[in-house]
C-alpha cells in the first residue's frame, strides 16, 4: 500500500476589514501538510527515488506558513528560498517518476506560485503573498496523490517474488 500524504487546503482565506484609513489583513490560522520526520512509514516500505525531496517540498509548506501569519518578511523570503530549492531538485528527480511530465508541470506551477509570493513578499504584501499560497495548495495536493512518496519494498509482504496470480507448484 503507498503511504499518500495530502496537504491540507484549511486555509478560509483573508479577514479584511476596514480601519481609519488603513486597510488591515489578517492571516487565518493554517493547517498544513505535516512530515513525520521519522522516515518511512513502516519497516516494509521506503522512499520512492523522489520520495524524500517530495517529503522535503511538503513539509516546507508548515515553515511557510508561520512565518506568513507573523508577517515576518526578511524569515518568509529565506523560507521561500528554501522551498524553490526544494522543489527545483524534486523536478530533477522527475524522470523517476511514473509520471515524469505531469511531474514536471507541477513543480513548474508550484515554482511559478512561490515566486508570485516572493514579490509580494518583498513589497510586504500580506493578501498577495497569502493568495499566492493558498494557490500552492491544489499543486502540492496533486503531488501528494499522484506521486507517492513510498513504496512496498519488494519481498516484504512474505511474497517469493513470483508472478501475481500464479497457481503454487504441487507436490
Amino acid at each position: 500500500m503507498h503511504l499518500r500524504r495530502i496537504p491540507s487546503l484549511m486555509l478560509a482565506g483573508i479577514l479584511v476589514g476596514a480601519g481609519i484609513g488603513c486597510l488591515n489583513v489578517r492571516t487565518p490560522d493554517v493547517q498544513v501538510y505535516a512530515p513525520s520526520g521519522s522516515g518511512t512509514a513502516s519497516p516494509s516500505d521506503r522512499y520512492t527515488p523522489y520520495g524524500r525531496e517530495l517529503d522535503k517540498v511538503l513539509g516546507q509548506q508548515s515553515d511557510v506558513a508561520k512565518k506568513l501569519k507573523k508577517h515576518d518578511w526578511e524569515d518568509l523570503t529565506g523560507e521561500l528560498s528554501d522551498w524553490a530549492k526544494q522543489v527545483r531538485r524534486l523536478n530533477g528527480q522527475a524522470g523517476t517518476s511514473s509520471d515524469p511530465d505531469r511531474m514536471r508541470q507541477y513543480c513548474s506551477a508550484l515554482l511559478g506560485e512561490i515566486e508570485v509570493m516572493r514579490k509580494a513578499t518583498r513589497s510586504e504584501d500580506a493578501a498577495g503573498a497569502t493568495q499566492a499560497f493558498e494557490r500552492t495548495n491544489p499543486w502540492l495536493d496533486r503531488l501528494s496523490t499522484e506521486f507517492p512518496i513510498t513504496e512496498p519494498i519488494p519481498g516484504s509482504d512474505g511474497s517469493t517474488g513470483g508472478e501475481q496470480g500464479a497457481r503454487p507448484i504441487a507436490p
